[in-house]
């Protein structure tokens, strides 16, 4: 199965195989997140619903010789950049320019996903997990998101973009992108484009939504979900999903 659908992804700070859906991020401030060890079963457990399950392999494009390209600046994005390079063993021969900006050609990048509405059904019939206090804390401030979708790739390209800097505020093929720093689209892969493979895939961009914590104003029952509104409604397979999407300038990586 193939989907083109790249709108909503932030970027992470470094690639890595240790940011999977279902995964627990923790707000740093406007513009950061960090990633965490933690999953969404371990701060929400005992629900009545089953956890949803996360997806076979998709490939972003159905067209083998389709690539996702990110135009990412240096500024902004040196971290990512630098590990990138050294995923695919080019760190010697390209040189990073703090005054430019960087087009990153993902070849045959793949997603994994789960379904937002089972999710938000398996969390709002959850008891929570009272020994994670540091993440209750967050939680009970909305600092906390939970990832749905990830974007991830071994094969890449790399050149300068002739100077183009990247200002806030982002295009994608699908819509808008959650990133703040950079800017994707959909094209061909150049048969003069020098391509270049890591061992395995490793993500590169993820989807999230905010966890709410949600007490009743009359009876002061609590809930939690990542719906924005308490309304179940029957939603139609293309339409979006009611949530608060992650938007941030990067997901720093803990390591």
């Amino acid at each position: 199965m193939a989907t083109n659908d790249i709108s909503g992804y932030v970027l992470l700070s470094m690639p890595t195989d240790q940011v999977k859906p279902l995964g627990i991020l923790t707000k740093q401030n406007k513009t950061i997140v960090n990633s965490t060890a933690a999953r969404i079963d371990n701060l929400f457990i005992d629900s009545e619903v089953p956890l949803p399950l996360i997806s076979d392999d998709y490939l972003v494009s159905a067209n083998i010789n389709k690539t996702i390209s990110m135009e990412v600046s240096v500024d902004n994005h040196l971290s990512l950049l630098e590990s990138l390079l050294k995923y695919v063993k080019l760190s010697a021969s390209f040189k990073l320019d703090k005054n430019k900006s960087v087009k990153i050609n993902l070849m045959e990048a793949k997603k994994n996903t789960v379904n937002e509405f089972e999710l938000d059904a398996y969390i709002n019939s959850s008891k929570l997990n009272k020994a994670a206090k540091s993440f209750i804390s967050m939680l009970e401030n909305d600092e906390l998101f939970v990832v749905t979708d990830i974007l991830k790739c071994k094969k890449y390209s790399l050149e300068y973009t002739d100077g183009k800097s990247i200002d806030a505020g982002l295009e994608a093929a699908a819509g808008n992108v959650g990133d703040l720093g950079a800017a994707f689209h959909a094209g061909k892969t150049g048969e003069d484009v020098a391509v270049n493979e890591g061992e395995e895939y490793l993500t590169i961009a993820v989807k999230a939504y905010r966890i709410f914590f949600v007490r009743d104003k009359r009876s002061g029952e609590i809930s939690y979900r990542i719906r924005k509104d308490d309304v179940i409604k029957t939603v139609l397979d293309d339409e979006d999903f009611p949530g608060e999407k992650l938007l941030a300038e990067t997901v720093n990586i803990e390591v």
